[in-house]
């Protein structure tokens, strides 16, 4: 099952190559559309049993659909905003909700687009911004906490939108550049030409107006100035640890802590404990 699972890519691969000689730019439509399509994500029967227990649901309104919005401790003074990376959904937070809701905060988890509960078959960082966006002005959260992708989406969002209420911001194993995503594991696991990757990158450029080099984290921290906390495993296999640091580095207030075997999910009480600590510290 394992090798099939990776003989499939390729195949997939091998059929864009082939088109990209003759049309370059339809190869790369159809691998921006596979790049932006999550195969997982949605809402499991696990997931299903602990999201019901929620204290309230709601779905927000975006330019592109809408956003499943979860709330816990609805009557708690201050909130705090869960935002999920790639192939996830709210659930995933489960763990870290004991903590936080130990320390009575109100819990606010949204689905991105095209995940969980939320609308669309297709997701961008400007579509997560938007959802983003809805939600902070829906409930004003005075801390946010994203998960790779999910960070990365929020570097953007503090970057390019107005808000207020906003004191400190947790950044977990979070990707700082789009361009090393495509070009790394996604072009790798589908075995891309050098000219399907170009018409990928030519096809991006053209539906946002801006090339893919322009959605860096790195340099989107450079305009942000709350209070952060970075987190990233050592040992990270699927975002390395050096792009936390480049945005540590250009963060005007931040903290860098390191683990070593927690993985890209840094799923750990530890974790937990310093995400807790850095929210309540003056």
């Amino acid at each position: 099952m394992n090798n099939i699972k990776k003989v499939i890519p390729k195949i997939v691969g091998f059929g864009l190559n082939t088109l990209s000689r003759w049309s370059p730019e339809k190869a790369g439509e159809i691998a921006f559309d596979i790049f932006c399509t999550p195969r997982a994500g949605r809402i499991g029967e696990a997931d299903q049993f602990f999201l019901s227990k929620a204290d309230g649901q709601n779905e927000l309104k975006t330019p592109y659909g809408f956003t499943k919005v979860y709330e816990w401790n609805p009557d708690a003074a201050q909130s705090v905003l869960l935002l999920h990376g790639w192939e996830s959904n709210t659930a995933r937070w489960e763990p870290l909700m004991r903590s936080l809701q130990a320390m009575r905060h109100r819990i606010i988890g949204i689905d991105a687009p095209a995940h969980g509960a939320s609308d669309g078959n297709r997701f961008n960082m400007i579509k997560y911004a938007e959802a983003i966006h809805a939600a902070v002005n829906c409930y004003q959260p005075d801390y946010i906490i994203g998960h790779s992708l999910g960070a990365a989406t929020l570097s953007y969002y503090l970057a390019h939108y107005s808000f207020s209420n906003i004191h400190k911001i947790v950044l977990m194993g979070a990707p700082s550049e789009l361009s090393i995503m495509m070009q790394g594991g996604f072009s790798r696991s589908l075995g891309l030409s050098d000219r399907t990757l170009t018409g990928l990158f030519n096809f991006f450029e053209k539906q946002f107006d801006r090339p893919v080099a322009y959605f860096s984290s790195a340099e989107f921290c450079k305009s942000i100035d709350i209070p952060a906390l970075l987190i990233h495993d050592k040992n990270d296999d699927v975002v390395a640890a050096d792009s936390s640091m480049a945005m540590h580095q250009n963060l005007s207030d931040s903290e860098l802590w390191l683990t070593k075997g927690l993985g890209h999910s840094l799923q750990d009480a530890s974790v937990f404990q310093k995400i807790v600590t850095f929210l309540h510290n003056a």
